[in-house]
């Protein structure tokens, strides 16, 4: 003879707003301290405006604080304030780069590349570029070290280092 033992189904969970059963509830507030009025600003500034916005809201959002512990003095906490931006950070220039207004010569394949250097980026073709490895590689195809392309430096070899080791 086989016992059938029936195994009790778990009673439902109550509904998250207590008040009203099965009502949909609110959706709170975002955390991050942003009214509807900036949002809809930043969304009309364009789409760089709303990521600076959401980095700015995410640094001064407010943290929970937890009680100082009995009998220890609190300090004071020291106002934090966010710099303005005001341009971009600039970047120190390459040491191996010659001055801005010079032209770099290349012969590559049956074609000599002549590249200008500016104070910021390189004009190739017409075109102003960022780096001389993507105008090495618009010239040949493939991945280059623009340096390296250019004659700007030399590659190291095991040889050269081995032999200044030993000196």
């Amino acid at each position: 003879m086989a016992n059938k033992s029936k195994t009790k189904k778990a009673p439902k969970a109550a509904p998250r707003d207590a008040k009203t059963p099965g009502a949909p509830t609110k959706k709170a507030p975002p955390a991050d301290g942003l009214t509807r009025a900036e949002i809809e600003r930043a969304n009309a500034a364009g789409p760089g405006a709303v990521a600076d916005l959401i980095r700015g809201a995410a640094r001064k959002a407010p943290t929970k604080a937890t009680p100082p512990a009995k009998g220890k003095a609190t300090k004071p906490a020291a106002a934090t304030e966010t710099p303005t931006k005001s341009a971009a950070p600039s970047r120190e220039r390459d040491p191996r780069l010659p001055k801005a207004g010079t032209v770099l010569k290349r012969a590559f394949g049956n074609k000599t590349v002549e590249v200008e250097v500016l104070d910021a980026g390189f004009k190739y073709d017409g075109k102003t570029w960022r780096s001389l490895s993507a105008i090495a590689n618009a010239v040949s195809g493939t991945s280059w070290n623009g340096f390296l392309f250019f004659n700007l430096q030399t590659r190291a070899t095991k040889a050269a280092a081995a032999t200044t080791e030993t000196n």
